[in-house]
């Protein structure tokens, strides 16, 4: 056995620096092919869409923050519940800030039917706001004393819940926006990406997953057993689900943000995959290097916030709707490695460098 009595593993976990590091740009990339209004539908696009920006990237973060979660110093109730709401208040902070290029848009080019997108940037709910949400019920469950069986319990019976109130309408914009944090709505007006009942288990996973990690006294002999292991099944599932368009190998994006429990699943098999593959590749990255690797993963937070500013601003904004162009899948792969460099930079400047997210 690899598993301690006690804790033995308390250290920095580089394989989950990586894995945090490899989702930042698959993520960077696809926004940008969202907003470049690029073909995602097969080659390059659908890999990004369906595959590295999916479920190798939003799943991970969720997962690994999770894991962080139990190598934190300080993760009372009160610490996780001020954490939540400063998330779900700078989550709507960045909504605004997607929102403004959208409203100067209608003085721009005359056409008010950018109205519509202004709401919709500003109703949002995305990661942000998830992680937020996530934060607030993990500082109630603290506080109530759940332990992690019981919270277990909670993220299936949540996700279950979730399978089957998805990509719904509550039939009043009121209604909607209200529900838009906890169920998947899916209007014109209001969309919910990231609802809190699909997608808790995954923070409760990886916090479970790190409490195993911090008793683990063989994590090379760990990760050498779910490599194979989750590399089989996630690829024997792929190979199956992706010539026939399934759950989140489809191209509608709600099969992956209101993805139901089996997909959860795969999803959970993908993100233990990464960290797995990640540990030999930050076993073997020199000194310098993870050390950058990990000044990245310090300020995913800031990261995310300056590459949806720029992303708006830069290719939905002024290079899509103002300027009309048609840029090919490679160009707009070149504009996202341009995008992903300057928010590591744009991180570390003031003020963003100053934000407590």
């Amino acid at each position: 056995m690899f598993f301690s009595q006690h804790e033995v593993n308390t250290g920095r976990q580089y394989a989950v620096d990586m894995a945090k590091m490899f989702a930042i740009f698959f993520m960077v990339i696809i926004h940008t092919f969202e907003c470049g209004e690029a073909d995602t539908a097969t080659g390059l696009g659908y890999f990004f869409d369906s595959i590295a920006g999916a479920e190798f990237a939003a799943p991970v973060f969720m997962f690994c923050m999770g894991i962080g979660l139990t190598f934190s110093r300080n993760n009372s109730a009160p610490t996780m519940a001020r954490r939540g709401l400063l998330l779900v208040l700078a989550g709507y902070l960045l909504n605004m800030a997607k929102a403004l290029p959208m409203l100067l848009l209608v003085p721009a080019t005359g056409n008010t039917d950018y109205y519509a997108d202004v709401i919709y940037a500003l109703t949002n709910v995305d990661i942000l706001h998830f992680a937020g949400v996530a934060f607030l019920l993990l500082a109630l469950c603290k506080r109530q004393r759940v332990g992690l069986p019981g919270m277990m319990v909670l993220a299936l019976l949540m996700s279950v819940t979730g399978s089957f109130i998805r990509k719904v309408d509550l039939g009043s914009f009121t209604l909607n926006l209200l529900g838009s944090l906890f169920i998947g709505i899916d209007t014109d007006l209001v969309r919910t990406d990231f609802p809190l009942l699909n997608w808790f288990i995954f923070v409760v996973a990886g916090y479970g997953f790190g409490r195993l990690l911090r008793r683990c006294t063989d994590c090379d002999r760990l990760y050498a057993i779910l490599l194979p292991l989750t590399a089989v099944v996630y690829g024997a599932y792929a190979a199956y689900a992706i010539p026939r368009g399934l759950g989140i190998f489809g191209t509608c994006p709600q099969d992956f943000y209101h993805m139901n429990t089996f997909n959860m699943l795969i999803c959970l098999v993908s993100a233990l995959l990464a960290i797995s593959l990640c540990h030999f590749i930050a076993k073997y990255t020199p000194d310098a290097a993870m050390k950058s690797v990990t000044r990245i993963c310090n300020d995913l937070t800031k990261i995310y916030v300056a590459q949806w500013i720029v992303i708006m601003w830069l290719v939905r904004a002024f290079m899509t709707e103002y300027m009309g162009w048609e840029l090919s899948i490679g160009w707009l792969f070149v504009v996202g490695l341009v995008i992903l460099v300057l928010s590591i930079g744009w991180a570390r400047v003031k003020p963003l460098s100053k934000l407590k997210i």
